[in-house]
């Protein structure tokens, strides 16, 4: 199951079509449930999101499933536009991935922090 965080929903739900017009209104209501559906999958409303609060020594997934087998990274550093993050990949699934990720540059908003237990699980 994954977790959101309900008042970045909320948040989004009352803004994302608050202009007073009925006809957007009506196609609102016509396409929230697709739209919000998409947002949940893109990882927008995630609990653990970034929101660009990352920091040196953060552990991290990336939201990408492809990225999967990278397991949980490490921020080492963040750069000066605070976009991109250095990230490195101890524990990658050498199963599935024959060579070790390199360090690399990603973008903070396609990172999502892990928390200390899902780390702790995946270093034993």
């Amino acid at each position: 199951m994954k977790k959101i965080d309900a008042d970045k929903l909320l948040l989004w739900m009352a803004t994302a079509y608050d202009d007073g017009s009925d006809d957007r209104y009506e196609k609102g209501k016509k396409d929230m449930k697709t739209m919000v559906e998409a947002l949940i999958h893109q990882g927008h409303f995630d609990q653990n999101k970034t929101d660009g609060k990352l920091k040196p020594g953060d552990s991290i997934k990336h939201i990408e499933p492809k990225m999967k087998t990278y397991g949980i990274g490490v921020v080492l550093e963040i750069s000066k536009s605070g976009e991109r993050a250095l990230i490195d990949w101890p524990n990658y699934e050498e199963e599935k991935l024959p060579w070790q990720p390199t360090r690399s540059y990603f973008r903070i908003d396609r990172l999502m922090l892990v928390g200390e237990s899902e780390s702790k699980e995946t270093a034993e």
